[in-house]
């Protein structure tokens, strides 16, 4: 089966970052180029790069059933719930210590001479 414009293929070259990742294909060129190719994938290298050439005996057709089923199982595994109390986060108890917006003490007027806002006037 030949790999086609906007087909999406799962990659089998080991020594590549998208090693058995699933991308999508952007073009293949038909020159007779030893990698004719572009894959085009979600997520970047270390380099900031999301595309790559490759053979099409590096890559293998992925069937669509296989893509929404996995893609299923990856919204499931990582939504936060919608209902609070199924939410499950690291605050188990309501602390009693101080709020961090607050001012401790003063007359409420943030300008102080000398400070870091010297020589703004207050409107």
């Amino acid at each position: 089966m030949a790999i086609k414009r906007g087909d999406r293929v799962r990659v089998m070259r080991k020594e590549s970052y998208w090693f058995q990742d699933v991308g999508t294909v952007a073009t293949v060129d038909q020159s007779g180029i030893k990698y004719p190719v572009i894959v085009r994938f979600e997520k970047m290298n270390y380099a900031g790069v999301n595309t790559n050439n490759f053979a099409e005996s590096e890559l293998v057709a992925v069937p669509a059933s296989e893509i929404e089923s996995r893609k299923d199982m990856k919204s499931a595994a990582y939504s936060t719930p919608i209902d609070e109390s199924k939410r499950k986060t690291s605050v188990a108890t309501p602390t009693s210590g101080k709020r961090t917006a607050e001012q401790e003490s003063g007359s409420g007027d943030p300008l102080v001479e000398g400070g870091g806002n010297q020589g703004t006037e207050k409107r």
